[in-house]
């Protein structure tokens, strides 16, 4: 194939096999083989005892596997070369078997993941209960979560025992049955009797009898007993009517009596068609005969009482005694001839119009007829009668131009002349061009005509403009020579000249610069010179900037840095001006965190370790923004929101601020507000306005679930008691230790106040100024949402309990004044609810950094 012979050429190739090829010609000695040998590798290795199994042509690479020992004590089987050049082993995904020293139990990870003891060990919480969970975080005394085995601790002042969850406050919600004031019996939580919480409203049917009639109440026990039994009684115009008891009893009025009248009346034998309890008015309707002779019909009291009835609208048939025609308008019209008279004018026609107008001699109007005079031109008048005559027949005659023109007839003889719009024909005086405008429009040739210019150029214009002398502005090329470099001119010739020709000069600093001959004859400034500058400077070396710029050395030099001392390579000027570039070497530095960060000299101070925040999400540690994590929230309404942790959310739905779901859920919080915001301006703005001489250090917005619930369900009762929106009033309460109250379910709890001037009550200012003086110590205050509804404004009267408004409903709060503020006062638990705590002091406050969105817990697992 290739030599002739079709035999394989088995000659020795130098890896030791034959050569595969078909035979081919060669010089002995310098045989040449183009392929690769595919034949198996046959050699050894040094540093093993295994031969290689690649191919001949490939790299010797040992590939047999052998089994090994890993750091961790495991087994692993991997190829030869491996092992060889230490390739770094996978994770061992063998069950860990180290035992802990504190604990005794076996690690359950995998070997390749940290040990930590998972083993569940169940030990006893400081509660009592028994709690299990992973052993590494008994060690570690991680957070415990809230108990959730029932209490089951007794009561002092009842028998109950507490059936709630172990992490909330013990609350003895038994249901208990006891009687009312009105001997119904009510069944409700025993926390509700020990505190005296309002009862609502009894909905058991009334069973009062009524001292002053025979009845029974029908009503509902909490309503205001009414004998609503309907009773029948007549009238004092002897009609029966039927309403109920009560109305009888308290006389209340009536309403008028709606039975037909049956009476008559003394001047007519008619009789009333009226209702009962109106005025006796007889609508009977009598007719009865009309001055004019006519009759007429009407209500018999208008009659009675002379009242004219309208003007009669009957044909009236008097006649006329100046005309003797009938009379044709309405009984009540003035009597006047409407009759139409035909009479002969001074013109010649007749005209017909009413009889009144003749005889009262209106003026006559204009004639509208055909004029039939003859006019002084011989022609006929075709005007009408009244109108002035005026020949209006066109004729035609020749005008002063020799053209003949039409006009009307009159205008011929006024001497008014028509404007003709004929072709003009007269010749140009220039060119001799017939003129081919109309007759009344100035004569102007339009021929273009060709002369030359004074520039010595033809050019080519209207000939009317070379007879008025105006000439026309030159187009073509300019053509002179250039005084100073004897460039010939490009421009137009109506344009300036400009010579564009190039001509090199020496700048002031004596390098030469090609500019354009016009730059340098009108002397526009020269451009900055681009040349190398070349100038020695302080430092030694050359100036290498153009020469219309500020020396500056930019030779690369190296030397120390101060401070560090590292060595730095930068330009001279900034080793002159001592303006340092930022070092890069690698160093590792001590943090003021305690964080070792490497990193390079010049570099971040910030530390990069991630860490948890407080509201649990990670962070890095030199990191002082707002948590910028979703996080999934409620609102006290229970609508869910999806907002950015640490920041307060708002409902979309209601518009109220809402917490993280397991904050809100779990136990009473605390969340400062952003200063800046809308409502941290609101409550300060408030506070402010009658204490200007403090300060705000701090508000926070308090988050209680069960205070909340409560305070919804007065609110709620109040609505439906008045069966309007209740009054609500955001107020200002000082205390000495606000945590009882945003820490306590009951909240402001009035069986704690001292008997003020109105008894014992839970005291509320509409003035910060008031409450400021009851802080104490702490300088903090609430400003609370206060369920004032129906109030009653007293002076300082000792209540135990609010003033009653009626037989079955108290009033729900007490208003009164004192210490230059408005005061409100309520006598039961849950009428109100501290929405903000504020903290203020005397002097400013000293502004920090830091996340400014913080969340405080107040009980513990």
């Amino acid at each position: 194939k290739e030599g002739g012979c079709g035999k394989t050429c088995l000659v020795p190739l130098p890896c030791g096999h034959s050569c595969p090829s078909h035979c081919h010609p060669h010089v002995p000695g310098d045989h040449e083989f183009k392929g690769k040998c595919m034949e198996p590798c046959t050699k050894g290795f040094d540093d093993c005892d295994h031969l290689c199994k690649q191919r001949c042509h490939e790299k010797c690479v040992c590939k047999t596997r052998v089994t090994g020992n890993g750091p961790c004590g495991h087994p692993f089987t991997r190829e030869c070369w491996e092992w060889k050049e230490n390739v770094a082993l996978p994770p061992c995904k063998k069950p860990c078997t180290r035992m802990f020293a504190d604990c005794k139990h076996s690690c359950k990870k995998k070997c390749c993941e940290t040990c930590r003891c998972d083993q569940l060990v169940t030990e006893k919480r400081r509660c009592g209960h028994a709690y299990e969970r992973e052993c590494w975080k008994w060690k570690t005394n991680a957070v415990l979560p809230d108990c959730q085995d029932l209490c089951g601790r007794g009561f002092l002042d009842c028998p109950h025992t507490c059936k709630r969850k172990c992490y909330k406050d013990c609350l003895c919600e038994t249901e208990v049955a006891k009687p009312r004031e009105c001997t119904h019996v009510w069944t409700q939580e025993c926390w509700k009797w020990k505190t005296h919480a309002a009862l609502p409203r009894c909905k058991e049917p009334c069973v009062r009898g009524f001292t002053d009639c025979t009845h029974k109440c029908k009503k509902l026990c909490c309503e205001l007993c009414q004998c609503e039994e309907p009773v029948c009684k007549k009238r004092s115009c002897g009609h029966p009517f039927t309403q109920a008891c009560w109305r009888w009893k308290e006389k209340v009025k009536r309403p008028p009596c709606e039975d037909p009248c049956s009476r008559g009346f003394d001047d007519c034998e008619h009789k009333c068609k009226k209702k009962c309890h109106e005025t006796c008015i007889c609508e009977e309707r009598v007719k009865k005969e009309l001055p004019c002779g006519h009759t007429y019909t009407q209500e018999c009291w208008k009659w009675k009482k002379g009242i004219a009835p309208p003007p009669c609208k009957e044909r009236c048939s008097r006649e006329i005694k100046d005309c003797g025609h009938q009379c044709r308008k309405k009984c009540f019209e003035t009597c006047r001839c409407t009759t139409m008279v035909t009479k002969t004018l001074e013109c010649g026609h007749d005209l017909t119009r009413e009889c009144y107008k003749w005889k009262e001699k209106e003026p006559v109007p204009d004639c509208t007829k055909k004029c039939t005079k003859t006019l002084e031109c011989g022609h006929a008048c075709e005007n009408k009668c009244f109108e002035a005559c005026k020949c209006e027949l066109f004729v035609e005659r020749a005008t002063p131009c020799g053209h003949k023109n039409k006009q009307p007839c009159w205008m011929w003889t006024e001497g008014m002349l028509p404007v003709c719009g004929k072709k003009c024909g007269k010749k140009c005086g220039g060119c001799q061009t017939e003129c081919t405008k109309k007759c009344f429009e100035v004569c102007k040739c339009e021929v273009k005509v060709t002369n030359k210019t004074p520039c010595g150029h033809d050019n080519e214009q209207p000939c009317w403009m070379w007879t008025e002398g105006r000439l026309p502005v030159c187009e073509k090329k300019c053509g002179k020579s250039c005084g100073d470099c004897g460039t010939e001119c490009a421009k137009k010739c109506c344009e300036a000249c400009q010579c564009v020709g190039v001509v090199t000069k020496p700048l002031l600093c004596g390098h030469p610069v090609p500019r354009k001959c016009w730059e340098w004859t009108e002397g526009v400034k020269p451009p900055n010179c681009t040349a190398e500058c070349g100038k020695e400077l302080s430092c030694g070396h050359r100036c290498k900037q153009a020469c219309g710029r500020t020396c500056t050395c930019y030779e690369k030099v190296e030397g120390k840095r101060e401070g560090c001392g590292h060595v730095l390579t930068q330009d001279c000027w900034r080793w002159t001006a001592k303006n340092m570039a930022v070092c890069s070497e690698r160093v590792t530095i001590t943090l003021p965190c305690g964080h070792e960060k490497n990193s390079t000299c010049g570099g971040s101070r910030t530390c990069d370790v991630r860490i948890q925040r407080e509201c649990g999400h990670d962070m890095t540690c030199g990191d002082t923004r707002p948590c910028q994590v979703d996080v999934d929230a409620r609102c006290p309404k229970g609508h869910e929101v999806r907002e950015i942790c640490c920041e307060r959310l708002q409902c979309k739905k209601c518009d109220s601020f809402v917490l993280d779901i397991g904050d809100f859920e779990g136990k009473p919080t605390l969340v400062a507000l952003r200063e800046g915001s809308d409502e941290y301006a609101m409550v300060e703005r408030r506070f402010k306005a009658t204490s200007p001489q403090l300060y705000v250090t701090k508000i926070e917005a308090v988050y209680h679930k069960a205070q909340w619930a409560l305070y919804q369900h007065n609110v709620d009762q109040c609505r439906e008691r008045w069966g309007e929106e209740p009054l609500v009033k955001l107020c200002f309460h000082g205390t000495s230790d606000p945590s009882k109250i945003y820490t306590k379910e009951e909240g402001f709890d009035p069986t704690y106040s001292r008997d003020g001037m109105w008894g014992t009550a839970a005291y509320f200012a509409e003035n910060s100024s008031y409450s400021v003086a009851y802080a104490g110590g702490t300088q903090q205050l609430f400003l609370a949402e206060v369920l004032v509804g129906k109030t009653i404004t007293t002076g300082p009267t000792r209540h135990r309990q609010p003033p009653q408004f009626d037989k079955s409903r108290l009033y729900d709060s007490v208003t009164g004044s004192t210490g230059g503020s408005t005061v409100h006062m309520v006598y039961y638990t849950g009428r109100a609810y501290p929405k903000y705590l504020i903290t203020f002091s005397s002097a400013p406050p000293v502004r920090s950094g830091g996340i400014l969105g913080t969340m405080r817990g107040f009980f513990g697992p």
